[in-house]
């Protein structure tokens, strides 16, 4: 079986912080896995008999997959999922280049941080770019 590596950095929340997590994804058909030294990376201590683990500092349930393996949340809860009061919302093409700035690096953070094509094409569809 021939694996092909491709490194990427994704966004994740562990125990309410926001981290990049770096994997390498490979051609087949498993779950992410967290190797020990991911785990010691985190601060992780896993509570085998109780299902939970140390985080952080911070206490966490782990649930199961069907296989035996450990599920860690890396979502947004729902108590962490943003409010829409707390979304800017602002005409870009009216905006000075300070809220401009300000507002489109807010929404590379919101959408994880997206390649610039993709970014563009966002912006676009928005009717809300210009070269």
């Amino acid at each position: 079986m021939k694996k092909e590596a491709n490194v990427f950095k994704i966004p994740a929340i562990i125990a309410g912080e926001e981290v990049l997590i770096e994997v390498d994804v490979i051609s087949l058909d498993i779950p992410m896995l967290f190797s020990k030294t991911e785990l010691k990376n985190h601060d992780m201590v896993l509570y085998m008999l109780e299902d939970k683990a140390q985080v952080r500092g911070q206490m966490i349930m782990l649930n199961t997959t069907s296989a035996g393996h450990y599920l860690l949340p890396l979502i947004p809860t729902s108590e962490q999922i943003m409010k829409v009061e707390d979304v800017c919302v602002i005409n870009l093409k009216e905006a000075s280049s300070k809220e401009q700035l300000k507002s489109l690096e807010k929404l590379h953070k919101q959408f994880g941080h997206r390649p610039k094509k993709a970014f563009i094409d966002l912006l676009k569809s928005a009717e809300s770019y210009t070269a």
